[in-house]
């Protein structure tokens, strides 16, 4: 058994992330289900160390079960480690599924404050064998990426141990599609003042972002900060040495490199993948010519608030990742069941995204035009193709979940052997 398990279910594009970056540090995780852990496979195939990626924590639960809960817990007070990010934290938490921290989620005042994302500066919390040496000496601009976190409700619990807390924005923090640094400064005292708008996330100042305990013989790490960024070097050093520590063994890698989704190398010419990598080009490429969508980062897509961004990103890594493994099986068997469909779904994907996405552009535009019809149906037309928000589904649930379950068979080569 891999000495690093990753929990696959609901992670989408973030666990793309947290595996690549095990990976280029020689990690080799092993990609698990809920349904392996309900199986006990962290009994019967211990590893080390679970890690569980960012996506929604209510939907990990539920792909887990009351067995894989059970599982997950027992793995921990029999001396296994855990680490949650974002929504992997959250599922860690009392309420959030597995309740390993006695800690809760703290809820937001307005739905704004959650559209955070970019970089955060943070200080480093208490003296503990879990924050780097040099982390005490380092300066107060440190930053930790955060892709619209949750929080955490602290408690009188003197067993939770608060690694790093937030100092303030950083040089590149948005709220939905605004980037704050790019603001004057008096823009938000006279948003403040006409509006009643505070978009300066004062709600995270002092706030715990990476969090660890203990629980029986073993232990967990929250953080709400995704220490797994590619090419963040700060961060990248705080989770080396995470690891090293739930893991028991000297680790000293480099940042994680940049990820140039773009760029990606085709070691599979699947025609279908070929044609699916090619509609998302056009779509995403649409979408930025109308204003829709925007370069963020060499990974990451931005959006126009309301629009399905993560999805297209999710989507979009999916493919690409797919196409950037060579196939044996049984990824090669699974893909050849499952293929036809997906084609079938793809045409109807393509034509049901441009037809949504120049309709958005469409209502941009006579939302200010008052003798202008209303463009109607936008909430239907979107839930059909991407549905509701948080819980996904549609047109583009077809899709994604063949492919995440292609790009797993994938990342872990030739091990799943016969069971699939």
């Amino acid at each position: 058994m891999a000495e690093i398990c990753i929990l696959w279910d609901e992670s989408h594009i973030w666990g793309l992330l947290a595996q690549r970056a095990l990976a280029v540090w020689g990690l080799a995780p092993r990609l698990v289900t809920g349904l392996d852990v309900a199986h006990g496979l962290l009994s019967t195939r211990p590893a080390r160390l679970l890690l569980v990626p960012g996506g929604n924590a209510r939907a990990k639960q539920a792909a887990l079960g009351r067995d894989g809960i059970a599982a997950i817990r027992a793995f921990v007070q029999q001396g296994g480690a855990y680490l949650g990010f974002c929504g992997g934290a959250g599922l860690g938490l009392t309420g959030g599924g597995l309740s390993l921290c006695p800690w809760c989620r703290k809820p937001f005042d307005s739905r704004m404050q959650h559209l955070v994302s970019g970089a955060m500066r943070i200080l480093p919390g208490e003296p503990d064998p879990f924050v780097p040496p040099q982390a005490h000496d380092a300066p107060a601009d440190v930053e930790f990426p955060v892709w619209w976190p949750g929080r955490f409700e602290p408690s009188e619990d003197h067993d939770v141990t608060v690694l790093a807390r937030y100092a303030g924005p950083g040089a590149d923090l948005w709220v939905a599609d605004i980037r704050l640094d790019q603001l004057p400064v008096s823009a938000f005292d006279d948003w403040q003042a006409e509006y009643g708008l505070n978009l300066w996330p004062t709600f995270m100042q002092g706030q715990p972002c990476l969090v660890r305990g203990r629980l029986g013989q073993g232990g967990y790490a929250l953080s709400y900060a995704h220490l797994e960024t590619p090419d963040a070097p700060a961060a990248n050093r705080w989770l080396a040495h995470l690891l090293s520590r739930l893991l028991e063994r000297d680790l000293d890698p480099g940042p994680v490199p940049p990820w140039v989704v773009p760029a990606e190398p085709v070691l599979w010419d699947d025609p279908i993948l070929a044609r699916a990598r090619r509609i998302l080009r056009e779509i995403v490429q649409l979408g930025q010519e109308q204003f829709l969508l925007f370069d963020r980062t060499p990974w990451l897509i931005g959006w126009r608030r309301g629009l399905p961004g993560l999805q297209l990103n999710a989507l979009r890594t999916l493919v690409r990742t797919c196409q950037g493994h060579a196939p044996r099986d049984p990824a090669q068997r699974f893909w050849a069941d499952r293929a036809p469909q997906f084609a079938r779904d793809l045409d109807l994907y393509q034509q049901a995204v441009i037809g949504y996405l120049l309709a958005e552009r469409l209502d941009m535009t006579l939302s200010h035009s008052p003798d202008a019809p209303a463009v109607t149906g936008l909430k239907h037309r979107r839930e059909a193709i991407f549905g509701p928000p948080q819980a996904g589904g549609g047109l583009h649930a077809g899709l994604q979940t063949p492919l995440e379950e292609l790009a797993r068979l994938l990342l872990n080569g030739g091990e799943e052997g016969e069971k699939n």
